[in-house]
């Protein structure tokens, strides 16, 4: 297998999205770009039926005098939350897309902060529809379930959509931070444009695909949207992912984008199923044959592990996983059965994606190297290879709306924005995140402890489900959510996991040793997409 740099795949050209739309039609025109369920029947839409639905609704909202507008999304995965999005772009106004899983309350404040005018919604939210009208007597209402007829309104207007200018802020994105305010994240036309055809050039999906993360997540909805639309296959989107071994089966899709988290989760359904058939020591032994096999240019994968690959739909082959670190253990593991899984990295603020490794080059361990046209420094600590990552690009958001004095901090004079996170680039550019700026525990030796590199390391024990490394009285302290169902019934819980601790800090400097843990018995508080929140203590 070839794992060395090769030239860039071709791309588009354009700088809005109305210019993105017309690329994507004329290159796919007539291949079907979605598929889903709709009143219990199977729907696939086409490119060019999925653009022209796109501008007449534009047209609807340019002729009911919505232009340079804020207008809300707010909704489960669906076809009518991506023709909204996009329809509200083209018609010149911003989209701001609300997590679905925020308490009212927070829903709420958004749409004050953003001075959202017109919401989409879905039909589901119907009871917070009742109590929006309430808080904001002017804001307008259109149902998913409404969108068709503001589609068949906007067939029979003569009107012409307004030219945007690439500047044009095309979406603003509140973000989930783990211990900080949401901050609503500009993004312009631009920006969004930028960093597609920097994915577009720098790696490429293999065939159709399944939406899993939610379309309010900056990474799904440009690298999986925006950029797997560029590829010509289908974006299949399930009505629900409760049974997603259900969904697998009847989309069967080539490739998938997940967080980290889906990717432990697969791999753990997948050993408990094998352990179930009593064939975990035979699968171990194929893994080692298959292995040496392949290194001498024998490939037996997707013949061996077969019943394995069924599980996934049967034609899985890559995924590419963002916004958390994931262990080369769970990249060997996919690896063994036949699917890549190559790990990206990304930030709201850049649109979201920064680098991510290639199909064909990568390292395992690192978030791949900066897309083309991405200029990644390093602000190294004194002494150190490693340091703040900084990022200039048209990728680069505009700012925080309505508020200057965040977007001076977060973005230098000579264009560079902070990321807050701390990483170190190797000798061939490959990109390595090792934690958070404002997680770094700086110990009395003057070490500094990145407290997710040892919660990476001590989740990959079996008897430990989820970890926050921090600091208590200036030792390194783990708070731990234990495996309980694989603890010996009976066993002391926190004699069990102090035992696994001790063997893990054999391991370690004497500087990262864990010298305290914490048991606790519930999961972390996580944010809505699924990290967990720093802050939060038992």
């Amino acid at each position: 297998m070839r794992n060395k740099q090769y030239p860039f795949y071709d791309a588009g050209d354009y700088d809005t999205l109305p210019e993105y739309l017309k690329y994507i039609g004329e290159k796919n025109k007539d291949k079907i770009a979605f598929k889903f369920t709709k009143d219990k029947k199977d729907v696939e839409k086409t490119y060019k039926s999925f653009i022209e639905e796109i501008n007449s609704l534009a047209k609807d909202l340019f002729n009911q005098k919505y232009t340079d507008k804020n207008i809300g999304v707010l909704g489960e995965n669906s076809y009518e939350w991506l023709l909204a999005y996009m329809a509200t772009a083209i018609s010149n106004n911003t989209v701001v897309p609300i997590d679905k899983e925020l308490e009212y309350s927070e829903i709420e404040n958004i749409i004050k902060e953003a001075d959202i005018e017109l919401l989409f919604i879905s039909n589901v939210y119907d009871d917070y529809v009742k109590k929006l009208k309430e808080s904001f007597s002017e804001l307008k209402i259109i149902y998913f379930n409404q969108i068709d007829s503001h589609i068949k309104n906007g067939k029979k207007l003569k009107v012409k959509l307004p030219k945007i200018e690439p500047d044009k802020v095309s979406t603003i994105i509140f973000t989930s931070g783990t211990t900080s305010k949401p901050k609503g994240v500009m993004l312009t036309h631009k920006n969004l444009c930028a960093d597609t055809i920097a994915c577009q050039k720098q790696f490429v999906l293999t065939g159709d695909t399944v939406l899993v993360l939610p379309l309010h997540h900056t990474f799904a909805f440009t690298a999986h949207i925006l950029f797997g639309l560029t590829c010509g296959f289908a974006i299949c989107i399930p009505g629900s992912l409760k049974r997603i071994d259900e969904t697998l089966k009847k989309y069967k899709p080539s490739s998938m984008i997940l967080v980290p988290m889906l990717v432990e989760a697969f791999l753990t359904k997948i050993w408990k199923a094998v352990k179930e058939m009593k064939k975990y020591n035979l699968v171990k032994i194929m893994i080692v044959i298959s292995n040496f096999l392949l290194k001498i240019g024998i490939d037996i994968r997707r013949v061996v592990f077969k019943q394995i690959l069924d599980s996934l739909g049967g034609n899985l082959n890559l995924i590419i996983t963002g916004g958390a670190a994931l262990e080369p253990k769970y990249v060997g593991e996919f690896r063994s059965f036949g699917v890549n899984v190559f790990n990206g990295y990304g930030i709201t603020e850049c649109s979201p994606v920064v680098s991510v490794n290639r199909n064909n080059y990568y390292r395992d361990g690192s978030v791949g190297m900066p897309l083309p046209g991405v200029e990644v420094k390093i602000d190294k600590f004194e002494g150190e290879e490693e340091g703040e990552i900084l990022v200039k690009s048209d990728i680069v958001m505009k700012g925080y709306y309505k508020h200057e004095d965040l977007t001076k901090e977060a973005i230098t004079e000579d264009g560079y924005f902070d990321t807050g996170d701390i990483g170190y680039l190797d000798k061939d550019g490959f990109l390595f995140i090792t934690g958070r700026k404002k997680n770094i525990i700086i110990l009395d030796n003057g070490k500094n402890i990145y407290p997710e590199e040892l919660e990476g390391k001590l989740q990959l024990e079996p008897l430990i489900t989820e970890v926050v490394v921090f600091e208590k009285d200036k030792k390194i302290a783990a708070e731990i959510y234990p495996n309980f169902e694989a603890i010996p019934e009976g066993a002391d819980v926190k004699e069990t996991v102090q035992k696994v601790v001790d063997e893990f800090n054999k391991r370690l400097p004497y500087y990262k040793k864990v010298e305290e843990i914490v048991i606790r018995d519930t999961e972390f508080e996580k944010t809505t997409t699924k990290k967990i929140k720093r802050n939060y203590k038992s």
